[in-house]
């Protein structure tokens, strides 16, 4: 016993002596290197507790290929993880006004201030005459609360539209182009954003903009799959109604079959031949072949008068050149023209002439 307390005794001594030393020498005392290496320490479990966070968002952001689901993804996780009140992602339009596309609330801290995601336009005027302002430099934006900066009155306005009280943004880019923005909100009061925090919402915008990439492109490869599956298949029909054409000799039959197998390949509605009548000068005729679906009545034997084909449309034909049109109402064809077509239930239409 008396010798803990002489052991512990001396030790007091000495740390009064190392610190008495250490003051007249203006070097740090044993105490305050205590207190460096404990907060040396608690930075280093905070950087280690930060990046596996990180690891953990990064790796469910990539986990997916569908867009929409690394933008839920990314915006539950982060949220979640900063324990802010709402975490959103911002895209740019061409002439740099914007829209959200998806937003997640942190309900558990009972929030409730309605939604910005999915097609929620915000212009800010700004950004858009600035071409993104400093977001095209890769900075983050961060503001503790918005009446405590120096915004201007418009944009205080817009951000009370959204009852947004601080925010912190970090851009989005896909390649070498400024894509969006990865936005943090706290609606209900001021919010003093942390340096770890800012980093982390950095780091998860460069990542979402990398899946985003990848994803675009997975997208755009299985596009360029699909289009040349149906070429493929498109032209197995092809072969399959020229050698079935070859094999008949018989007129109606020849127009039949072209007609089902053109709309097996176009996935249509209805595909129709026309016949223009002799000495008509293109402006009446009759359909002598279709194929339609059993929903729309037959056209077959209907005797068609359209004076403004021929005066209009039918040079165009005997040139070898094809009509398509996506939409009757847009396409500024001939009133009379319009309501032929529509008497035969065409919402669109496809016209050509080989």
């Amino acid at each position: 016993m008396f010798h803990r307390k002489f052991w512990a005794s001396l030790n007091r001594l000495a740390k009064l002596i190392a610190n008495f030393a250490c003051r007249v020498g203006h070097t740090p005392t044993i105490a305050q290197l205590e207190a460096q290496l404990q907060d040396k320490c608690y930075q280093l479990e905070t950087i280690d507790a930060q990046e596996k966070a990180l690891y953990r968002v990064v790796s469910k952001i990539r986990a997916s290929l569908d867009v929409g689901m690394i933008f839920r993804t990314t915006t539950k996780e982060t949220c979640k993880l900063l324990r802010i009140e709402r975490m959103a992602v911002y895209r740019f339009f061409d002439d740099w006004g914007g829209e959200f596309v998806e937003d997640f609330e942190f309900a558990e801290l009972g929030c409730d201030f309605g939604t910005l995601g999915q097609n929620t336009v915000w212009n800010d005027s700004y950004l858009q005459e600035h071409q993104g302002g400093r977001y095209r430099s890769n900075k983050c934006l961060v503001v503790s609360d918005i009446y405590a900066e120096d915004l201007s009155q418009f944009h205080i306005e817009i951000l009370e539209q959204f009852h947004i009280r601080a925010y912190a943004t970090a851009p989005i880019f896909i390649g070498q182009k400024l894509w969006g923005v990865l936005a943090a909100y706290q609606h209900s009061q001021p919010y003093q954003w942390q340096h770890q925090e800012i980093q982390f919402l950095s780091q998860v915008a460069n990542q979402l903009g990398f899946a985003v990439k990848q994803a675009e492109l997975m997208a755009k490869i299985e596009r360029e799959a699909e289009d040349l599956r149906l070429l493929n298949q498109q032209q197995g029909i092809l072969l399959k109604l020229i050698a079935d054409i070859r094999e008949s000799l018989d007129l109606n039959t020849l127009f039949k079959t072209t007609a089902r197998e053109v709309r097996k390949a176009l996935h249509t509605d209805r595909v129709a031949i026309f016949q223009f009548d002799i000495d008509s000068q293109y402006n009446s005729g009759e359909f002598v072949a279709e194929n339609v679906l059993p929903e729309y009545d037959s056209a077959i034997a209907t005797k068609v008068s359209d004076h403004c084909f021929g005066s209009q449309y039918a040079a165009r034909y005997q040139q070898g050149q094809m009509q398509v049109i996506s939409d009757l109402s847009e396409a500024g064809l001939n009133q009379c023209h319009v309501e032929l077509l529509e008497s035969f239930h065409n919402r669109h239409k496809l016209l050509c002439l080989l």
